[in-house]
């Protein structure tokens, strides 16, 4: 064989040389498909020339016969063993074996130009047998129809007519409006999450829309008759319904229990139904996609003073004039806001910013299209990603202060154990009063939350208008 490329520097890492008289010989391990090896073979006996190129990303053999070059392309994924493979050489002047390398790993000759193209051939006369045997079960199917029409009177005249049989009910998947692959893995979809993705559009009233749904989906529009096994599937849609909605709505509704479930991006929406499907998700409290609502807007804390030693970090709330679908639930444990009765010289709020840095209102108009209203779906996405990030940040400095209030409680009043989280207490708030970072990212969280109790109401009341269409 004849090497054509030195640069094969990749494909040693698998090898353990090993000293074969006074050099050192690299050799890789090659597994033959039976055509590969046939080519190669029937290439030497007839003296063809063989050209094995190694490049850094591809190795492949190359025959040139017959005016043309055969390609076998190698599998350049390892093949790794627990056991060593030897590697021999046959020394032609002494004409023995010798030992000449080491292998823990192999690389595997993959089919040849003439080996696909038999695939190929064979893949065609397979579907022209499959055609031939549809076409007569057809011709059965309909001299069986033609046995059973019953014969004119003998005052009629003429001959009977044959009637005309459509070929849907023989090849329905063609008449679905998916097709090939995709056809293929929504028939191989369990019925149950079908039927979930199908409920949770909401736009279906009935069980019976819903079975009509999942049937024209995998078989089309026309009068068409399912096999027995997916006969079997569409006679267990009503249990299945009856168990994922909530009856306590009057229409189709899912429960929200299961909304963890349903997945935004199903490949077999509609650009409408995925809409409503986002637009349901991301205004749900109660989903893994939009987190709880919070109460109140932003966590406060009040540093320490001398007059306030018995209760340091009194929780105190910020009223808010607006309550917001998609900020996350304040948890037992947490520092709520509260409007203080007073105002003590020393107190300074430490996590709540005093308003958004622009007027968000002007960014939005109302949604007159349906891409408007996925545009804003996928905004209030995005941003929700973002605000939740900051939000649990926040939420976890406010742990650390909560954590300081707990230790004061439970030490006594001039102790050294006391003075000593005092003084903690003011180190961590004087550094987070000047941590640029921390404010840069407590004001992003308040400018988050504007936007999206902006978008939340566009959203909302695009739904609301759609309904009333309804």
């Amino acid at each position: 064989m004849q090497s054509i490329a030195n640069d094969y520097q990749i494909w040693r890492e698998p090898l353990i040389e090993v000293e074969h008289g006074g050099r050192q010989d690299t050799a890789i391990f090659l597994r033959m498909t039976d055509q590969s090896q046939q080519s190669m073979i029937e290439a030497h006996l007839k003296n063809l020339p063989i050209f094995l190129h190694v490049k850094a990303d591809q190795i492949y053999f190359e025959i040139a016969k017959d005016g043309r070059n055969e390609i076998l392309d190698v599998n350049t994924v390892r093949h790794n063993s627990n056991e060593t493979e030897h590697g021999l050489a046959l020394n032609t002047s002494e004409n023995k074996f010798e030992h000449c390398a080491l292998f823990k790993g192999r690389l595997q000759i993959q089919a040849t130009n003439k080996s696909i193209d038999q695939a190929r051939a064979k893949a065609q006369r397979a579907k022209e047998q499959e055609t031939t045997k549809t076409a007569v079960k057809l011709d059965i199917t309909n001299k069986d129809k033609r046995k059973n029409i019953p014969t004119k009177a003998m005052g009629d005249r003429g001959p009977p007519k044959e009637p005309v049989v459509s070929n849907k009910k023989h090849s329905p998947t063609l008449t679905s409006r998916y097709t090939g692959q995709t056809l293929t893995e929504l028939n191989n979809q369990p019925m149950y999450l079908r039927v979930l993705h199908v409920v949770a559009t909401g736009k279906f009233k009935s069980i019976d829309e819903i079975v009509k749904k999942i049937k024209t989906d995998s078989y089309g529009k026309g009068d068409v008759s399912p096999n027995n096994e997916f006969a079997e599937k569409l006679a267990s849609i009503p249990k299945i319904v009856e168990e994922i909605i909530d009856k306590s709505q009057k229409m189709i509704t899912l429960k929200r229990e299961l909304y963890g479930q349903i997945d935004k991006n199903w490949k077999w929406y509609t650009s409408e139904e995925r809409a409503n499907v986002r637009g349901m998700l991301s205004k749900r409290p109660d989903t893994n996609i939009v987190a709880p609502t919070r109460r109140s807007g932003m966590y406060t804390l009040s540093a320490p003073s001398s007059s306030k030693n018995q209760e340091p970090n009194k929780e105190v709330k910020e009223p808010v004039s607006t309550k917001i679908s998609v900020s996350p639930q304040l948890e037992s444990g947490e520092i709520i806001d509260e409007t203080p009765t007073e105002s003590p010289k020393k107190k300074e709020y430490l996590l709540t910013p005093n308003a958004p840095s622009e007027d968000y209102s002007t960014h939005f108009n109302d949604i007159k299209t349906l891409e408007e209203y996925e545009k804003y779906i996928l905004l209030h996405e995005k941003e929700y990603n973002e605000y939740l990030s900051l939000h649990n940040y926040l939420k976890d400095i406010a742990k650390k202060f909560e954590n300081f209030q707990k230790s004061l409680s439970e030490t006594s009043i001039n102790t050294k154990e006391h003075q000593k989280v005092l003084r903690s207490v003011q180190s961590n708030y004087e550094h987070y009063e000047n941590d640029a970072e921390f404010l840069r990212k407590r004001q992003r969280h308040l400018d988050l939350r504007t936007r999206l109790e902006i978008l939340t109401n566009k959203i909302e009341e695009w739904d609301r208008r759609d309904k009333e269409k309804r």
